[in-house]
């Protein structure tokens, strides 16, 4: 991405008072403008602004564009903080504010980062994760009258944003590339997109050019019943299996109001006269779904049903290789080749879906195959966005049940070679998804593989291997898996924050602890040699959000914090509206200015004690 031709925006607004800041990604040059008490505001000049680059907002398309238009209709400043209210207090959308406000849509080179960034943070927590030199909370109550004493405070408080968002920009430098390189390629603006719009704006543009068919959104109710249809592929061995797979294909499944596929019956409890029964609030009984909250064991593992993928059920639960062999077996592109292997579609969208879906799947591989690595990435992106909107009711795409065939499907299949392993005496110690973990005695591997092979036949799919040395799980989706060849493979809490995946997706939280276990476990390195030799602040934080505000010692920190434990450090911090010790945070010290050298009060000895607790809680309990 040329960085050259890159302006990122920000706008602050209050009743008296609006401040327009633009800041040049390049060379960090900043241009302002201001509207205070309704002083002149120079729109010809943001206008040529505007015109001349490409803006970089952060939630620019549901806010700062709708401002700059309504500001550069030269409208006062109490009707510019009027739309700001509607935007944000009534929840109103651009369009409807335009309308109300009698201005006119700008046309804007722009890129908003809201929806390239995963999971929905607010900029302050993105800000945190990626370990911005400051985090700064708003000064000034955003319904307060500004005093022109405020105004150095606001534009410092703004440019801090604007860094913030030119890091994000830097951080999402991969994920925009593709962007572009699937705008000029299917001639539809996607640089704004998440992952899932992408699909949609995708697969919408190949059925118009394909097929000449403009999909619509169907509508289905909250409370429509459904039933799982087993591919006939799917079978068990035993009574336990049999019985479960049989309630899969003869209990309906309901739509819940969110769009999502839910276990429940949507039938109620009547009595021998035929009436409701009622609880104690006057509501209606729901018979329980026979599957709701299920669990069971094929051999010593737990296992639980639910809408989603397969998931064990295990607790502070170790394995080491040792004499055993511990393997990880995962399924290639699991729920691509369930949809295509069963082909799946959407009702209304029927055979021109499943056609562009192969197409794009087949794409993918080859790119993959070919070493053609922005164009894997970029279908990537459109293959796994189109499974996510398939539960989005909002979406040409949505469809409920077809969601659930793909999930139950590779439940169930899943379930027949866990089911095989464990009557041929193998141990399958963990499932999650799209893929089981397994130990063995050597003399056993190649039984496991020709009962892994036999599975690969009969389903059509493809698996592969990885050999783990240790696996110590706090449960099924927290775990680190310590592989043959030396390297370390963190999931949920335990995840390498460093990688690009997780950097935006998690709140640091004492990375510090979760790096000695890690080299503890692979390498046998001390713990305590791990902590008290880290010169990096940035692995001693921890990021919360806080509802509200924290306070610290009686004053405001923000409502996205940043602290370390700090030695002899007595206090705590408080929720500002409730009065309530925020949690977790008895020994902590603010740190929201990312200091150039180490604080001399870290408190070492916590974090010995919390990386210790780790250890007990992922099942290691040899020193303990």
């Amino acid at each position: 991405m040329d960085h050259n031709n890159l302006l990122a925006c920000d706008i602050e607004c209050y009743e008296n008072y609006l401040l327009i800041m633009f800041k040049k990604v390049t060379s960090g040059e900043i241009l302002y403008f201001e509207k205070f008490n309704d002083s002149t505001l120079n729109r010809t000049n943001i206008l040529h602004i505007l015109n001349k680059y490409t803006i970089v907002t952060f939630n620019g398309n549901k806010y700062d564009k709708t401002i700059l238009e309504v500001a550069i209709a030269g409208l006062s400043n109490a009707s510019i903080h009027k739309a700001s209210k509607m935007l944000i207090d009534e929840r109103k959308q651009p369009w409807e504010v335009r309308k109300q406000m009698g201005v006119a849509a700008l046309e804007l080179n722009h890129i908003d980062l809201i929806e390239v960034a995963p999971l929905g943070a607010s900029l302050k927590i993105y800000g945190g994760r990626i370990h911005s030199p400051k985090m700064k909370d708003l000064p000034i109550d955003p319904y307060a009258t500004i005093l022109e004493s405020d105004l150095l405070e606001m534009r410092y408080y703004c440019e801090n944003d604007l860094d913030v968002t030119i890091l994000l920009l830097k951080v999402l430098e991969k994920e925009l590339d593709l962007r572009i390189v699937m705008s000029k390629e299917y001639s539809v603006d996607v640089r704004s997109k998440s992952d899932s719009q992408i699909a949609e704006a995708v697969i919408k543009h190949e059925m118009n050019e394909t097929y000449g068919i403009n999909p619509k959104r169907t509508k289905i109710e909250p409370g429509t019943r459904f039933k799982f249809k087993a591919p006939s592929n799917i079978s068990f061995q035993t009574e336990q299996m049999q019985e479960i797979l049989h309630l899969f294909k003869t209990e309906p499944f309901i739509v819940g109001k969110g769009g999502h596929m839910e276990i429940r019956t949507g039938k109620y409890q009547k009595d021998d006269e035929g009436n409701f029964i009622l609880n104690k609030k006057g509501k209606q009984i729901e018979i329980p779904h026979p599957l709701a909250n299920k669990t069971f064991k094929i051999g010593d593992t737990p296992y639980k049903i639910g809408m989603g993928g397969l998931h064990s059920a295990e607790k502070k639960t170790a394995h080491v290789a040792g004499k055993y062999l511990l393997k990880e077996i995962d399924v290639e592109s699991y729920y691509p080749r369930i949809i295509l292997n069963n082909k799946l579609a959407p009702k209304h969208l029927g055979k021109p879906f499943l056609t562009i879906y192969e197409h794009i799947v087949n794409r993918r591989l080859e790119a993959k195959r070919t070493g053609n690595k922005p164009v894997n990435e970029s279908l990537k992106i459109t293959i796994n966005g189109t499974f996510g909107k398939l539960a989005s009711k909002w979406s040409f795409l949505f469809s409920p049940d077809m969601m659930m065939q793909v999930t139950i499907t590779g439940q169930l299949t899943l379930f027949m070679l866990i089911e095989r392993l464990e009557l041929a005496g193998v141990s399958v110690v963990s499932g999650n998804t799209d893929g089981i973990v397994v130990k063995m005695l050597p003399n056993q591997l190649s039984m496991v593989e020709e009962i892994v092979e036999d599975w690969e036949f009969e389903t059509e799919y493809k698996m592969d291997y990885s050999d783990y040395s240790g696996l110590y799980s706090r449960d099924v989706n927290n775990y680190i898996a310590v592989k043959s060849n030396g390297e370390i493979k963190g999931k949920g809490a335990y995840a390498d924050q460093s990688e690009h995946y997780y950097k935006l997706r998690k709140n640091p939280v004492n990375l510090i602890c979760t790096e000695a276990v890690k080299l503890f476990l692979s390498k046998n390195k001390s713990i305590e040699d791990t902590i008290k030799e880290c010169t990096d602040i940035r692995k001693f934080v921890t990021i919360r959000t806080v509802n509200g505000g924290a306070l610290y010692e009686g004053g405001l920190v923000g409502k996205a914090v940043r602290w370390y434990y700090g030695k002899h450090e007595l206090d705590a911090m408080y929720y500002k509206t409730s009065g309530n010790k925020v949690p977790r945070s008895d020994g902590a010290k603010p740190i929201m200015d990312l200091p150039n050298t180490l604080p001399s009060d870290i408190d070492y000895d916590w974090y010995i004690a919390e990386t210790y607790k780790f250890l007990k809680e992922i099942g290691y309990t040899k020193l303990l």
